[in-house]
């Protein structure tokens, strides 16, 4: 009996013990991800934060109209990347919540990329770097999905290419199979070595290895980000990369397709011309192809008045 009750003990003593170390571990690791969050927020906020105050003193002694258009351009970039850094650890917190849950609703196909289409098509040839996106035929007009969610994965997975793309392009396509949604972003940049792979999307680590002389900048969020996102809404991220030629990452989560119920009083057998009325270039682009599956002439405007002559003619 005595032995028995000893080996009893010696159970719980191990068990204590081994819930100790993960104890440990854990309060390592998070002592770890306290250090880099600091270090991170110390260079991160204090840029920005230091050119919005050398920028005000420069406003208020600029001498002509374009230089202080030129400062605030400076200005609204600096804000912007504070921007973007607090509401990327406020969206990552958020998703850590328990009570949070995905948000799904319909949505226009078009609208779902339009806003990381009009984002990131002017910030790629500022560097030099082509882009393209490209969405699959069959990809349907509403999708039901988080869409803000999913925006903002993509929207960080669009960013990482372009900043670490010097030459060549970035490629983003997205497809739909067996009710999941596929978002492909490849890029022809520095790519990310063997040894940093395991460790990329961790929080507030960088993707260079520090063997190279050129910093990239960036708070270590984005991927991060995009992959507890993807996790989040019942998807994964994926990444492949080779030093040299370049990085492709996959994300991919549950998307149903949604038919679009039609008013009663439309027949699709009617004939004539479509004509896709948008401001956005890039807009317009998507709707006329897509529109263009249905065996019509299509026509496009990038204005109401524009339209009414082209209905007119």
């Amino acid at each position: 009996e005595a032995v028995r009750e000893l080996t009893v003990q010696q159970e719980q003593l191990n068990q204590q013990y081994h819930e100790l170390q993960n104890a440990h571990k854990r309060l390592a690791a998070a002592l770890t991800t306290k250090e880099r969050f600091l270090s991170v927020m110390n260079h991160e906020l204090r840029t920005p934060l230091n050119g919005i105050k050398g920028t005000l003193y420069a406003l208020d002694r600029a001498p002509d109209d374009a230089s202080r258009q030129s400062l605030l351009h400076t200005l609204t970039s600096c804000a912007d990347d504070i921007s973007r850094l607090v509401g990327g650890i406020l969206e990552f917190n958020g998703t850590e919540e328990e009570s949070a849950t995905p948000f799904i609703s319909q949505v226009e196909t078009t609208e779902l990329f339009r806003e990381v289409m009009d984002w990131a098509e002017p910030r790629a040839p500022a560097k030099g770097v082509s882009i393209s996106f490209t969405l699959a035929p069959d990809l349907g007009d509403i999708v039901s999905i988080d869409a803000r969610r999913t925006r903002q994965a993509m929207q960080q997975l669009v960013d990482n290419a372009i900043k670490f793309t010097d030459e060549g392009q970035v490629r983003v396509q997205v497809s739909h199979a067996g009710e999941v949604l596929r978002v492909e972003v490849h890029d022809t940049g520095c790519g990310v070595p063997e040894a940093m792979q395991t460790q990329i999307f961790d929080l507030f680590v960088q993707g260079n290895d520090g063997s190279s002389k050129r910093g990239f900048g960036g708070a270590g969020l984005g991927l991060a980000l995009a992959r507890r996102i993807a996790e989040f809404l019942g998807g994964t991220l994926t990444m492949e990369s080779e030093v040299g030629v370049g990085a492709s990452f996959v994300l991919s989560g549950p998307a149903d397709l949604v038919e679009r119920s039609e008013p009663a009083f439309e027949s699709q057998d009617l004939p004539g011309r479509i004509l896709v009325v948008d401001d956005n270039r890039v807009s317009r682009r998507v709707n006329k192809r897509m529109r263009s599956r249905q065996d019509r002439d299509v026509d496009e405007a990038g204005s109401g008045r524009g339209g009414v002559a082209r209905g007119g003619s």
